[in-house]
């Protein structure tokens, strides 16, 4: 799931709402990436200033991190409805019909048994311990 490209192709109904979720995604990984090139370039020069702004710049990503977790605690039930709507529609109207789509779902549902597979295994191995 976390390495199959296609996991994001289609969780909204309409293109548009993908293509903003990509083009966030991006902004979001850009502005990521020149806060860590920022905190690179103020220990390598021992800049005060330049990792006071890197710390300010983590500092507001964190908030947005955590205003986030709180918007989406706070609609979890219009959330919920709307990922299951999208995702039974998409199932009853797309699977089997579109490949894009068919190969998707399919991908998420090898990552989920992965998943507890390995979780399985994990509490298994080290059950033994406590």
């Amino acid at each position: 799931m976390l390495t199959d490209p296609t996991f994001y192709v289609r969780m909204a109904q309409d293109e548009s709402n993908y293509y903003a979720g990509v083009y966030l995604l991006l902004s979001v990984g850009l502005l990521l990436f020149i806060v860590g090139f920022l905190g690179c370039c103020g220990a390598y020069r021992e800049s005060r200033n330049t990792l006071t702004l890197f710390f300010c710049f983590l500092l507001i990503v964190l908030v947005a991190q955590i205003s986030a977790v709180v918007w989406g605690y706070a609609n979890l039930d219009q959330l919920e409805s709307l990922i299951r709507s999208n995702v039974a529609s998409t199932v009853r109207h797309e699977y089997g019909v579109i490949s894009s789509r068919t190969f998707t779902f399919d991908s998420i549902q090898e990552g989920v048994m992965i998943f507890f597979l390995l979780l399985f295994i994990f509490v298994n191995i080290f059950s033994s311990y406590f």
